[in-house]
């Protein structure tokens, strides 16, 4: 049977742009309600921690975000090293 029909009577195809069309759905809905909670949440932390206080997120935020590629790069290096 090498048909492009499914059981359901529907061709692959069809099948696939309705799940292409769902996930783009999900995808924008996503980023939407990201973006919604980005501009509620920032003014709500400047707010309650001040703008001193709100300025060390980023500091910290890009520090972990640093150590991380650090501990990723010895990772590689003692797994090379070791192998």
């Amino acid at each position: 049977m090498l048909s492009a029909e499914t059981d359901e009577g529907t061709s692959h195809f069809a099948r696939g742009r309705f799940v292409f069309g769902r996930n783009l759905a999900s995808n924008l809905a996503l980023m939407v309600a990201t973006v919604a909670i980005g501009i509620w949440f920032v003014p709500y932390l400047v707010r309650e921690l001040g703008e001193e206080r709100y300025g060390f997120l980023p500091l910290a935020a890009n520090v972990v975000m640093f150590l991380s590629i650090v501990t990723g790069a010895f990772a590689l290096v003692a797994t090379r090293d070791l192998t």
